[in-house]
């Protein structure tokens, strides 16, 4: 299950409640960024007792190793 908002400062929000491997998901939400004029995406997710805080940003504009 997930949650998303997408702000007028062109950051997204997603909160998500995965409790296996999410590199996948992520992975997903790389190719979904490339595709929007968003900057990034704030993600958490909320794994039983482990929180998650993932920035993903676009990488538009970033030098290699940034």
């Amino acid at each position: 299950m997930a949650c998303a908002y997408a702000s007028q400062n062109s950051l997204g929000f997603l909160v998500t409640a995965m409790t296996q491997e999410h590199h996948d998901y992520e992975q997903h939400l790389r190719r979904l960024l490339r595709c929007t004029s968003l900057q990034g995406i704030q993600w958490i997710n909320l794994n039983h007792a482990n929180i998650e805080w993932i920035t993903l940003q676009d990488g538009k504009g970033m030098e290699a190793g940034e």
